[in-house]
């Protein structure tokens, strides 16, 4: 056999997996499983576990790595080959376990991440009395929780003219004062200019209207 061929023989070898060359040596012996463990004395499941890389259902590594040495001596195998397949296999095998894992934990924690928290009306009420609370307590006020409202916590126009009229007394009462001032004032100018004017004379004589009166009653 030429050296190409050799290599690419070695090369073949080498990529077959360790269950599949496992079970190819114990055909070319003509055995089956129960004769493989007769010789190996390592049980029928351990062995089709082996031969099928099921390592779920193999022990700890440990012993495992004896059954091998154990099927390498009855099948006459070189023992590290088939200890360095196996080793192979079973670094494989771990790396998907972790793969399938990691992806269960990612696919866990999207399905159970909590909602993007959002702020809603009523909560954001119960804040602002809360912190209204805090603020009138901090000042020495003395208030009744159980008496603050969401009514009561939510800001209205109304609410928010009338707290600031009563910030500020002294202007609600100098405009009231300066517009009790302007109708009295209006008042006086409309009874002085709607006043009827009667004019005499110097001599005590009466006016042109008053002799007219007094002629047409006369005669």
């Amino acid at each position: 056999m030429s050296k190409k061929r050799k290599r690419a023989a070695k090369t073949t070898n080498e990529s077959v997996s360790f269950g599949r060359y496992l079970a190819g040596a114990r055909r070319e012996k003509g055995w089956d499983l129960d004769d493989l463990q007769k010789a190996t004395k390592v049980s029928h499941a351990m062995l089709d576990a082996l031969e099928n890389e099921d390592f779920e259902q193999l022990p700890a590594r440990v012993y495992v790595r004896g059954f091998v040495r154990s099927c390498a001596q009855a099948l006459g195998l070189d023992t590290d080959e088939l200890l360095g397949r196996y080793e192979r296999a079973r670094r494989r095998y771990d790396a998907q376990v972790r793969r399938i894992e990691g992806a269960h934990r990612d696919r866990e924690g999207q399905t159970h991440q909590p909602a993007p928290a959002t702020v809603s009306a009523d909560h954001a009420l119960e804040a602002w009395a809360a912190a209204a609370l805090r603020r009138k307590a901090d000042r020495g006020v003395v208030v009744d929780a159980g008496k603050v409202s969401q009514d009561d916590a939510r800001p209205t126009p109304a609410r928010a003219t009338k707290g600031a009229l009563s910030s500020s007394p002294r202007r609600v009462s100098l405009a009231l004062v300066l517009l009790l001032i302007v109708v009295a004032l209006t008042l006086t100018l409309s009874y002085v200019l709607n006043r009827p004017q009667t004019t005499s004379s110097s001599s005590g004589t009466p006016a042109a209207t008053e002799t007219a009166n007094s002629s047409d009653w006369t005669g």
